[in-house]
């Protein structure tokens, strides 16, 4: 039986992600994974956000991929597939252009 010291060593599945919307929109950000788009939070236009991936979503190969569609805008943004192990988090930027925005983890 693991004792609850060795359990709280482990790093949580659970993703950070920080946002810095440099966008005039409100962006939805969602987790894409195994076919399907799950909301992880909003970020306001022209702010900074920490956003959370719960773990029970946190995809078990840490291949994440993220989309932001913006509110009651047409064109979303996705970054690529980025691996995530645990322990580290997603940076992304979205760009006052989308298609300018950039993402990283560590």
């Amino acid at each position: 039986m693991a004792s609850a010291s060795a359990d709280s060593t482990r790093p949580s599945r659970a993703i950070q992600v920080q946002v810095d919307n440099q966008n005039f929109s409100d962006m939805n950000v969602y987790l894409v994974t195994r076919g399907s788009r799950w909301l992880v939070g909003n970020v306001p236009g022209l702010t900074k956000a920490t956003l959370t991936v719960p773990a029970s979503l946190a995809p078990a190969d840490q291949r994440v991929r993220l989309t932001a569609q913006p509110i009651g805008g047409p064109a979303a943004t996705t970054t690529p597939t980025l691996i995530v192990p645990p322990g580290e988090q997603v940076y992304w930027t979205i760009g006052s252009d989308p298609g300018m925005s950039t993402a990283s983890a560590g």
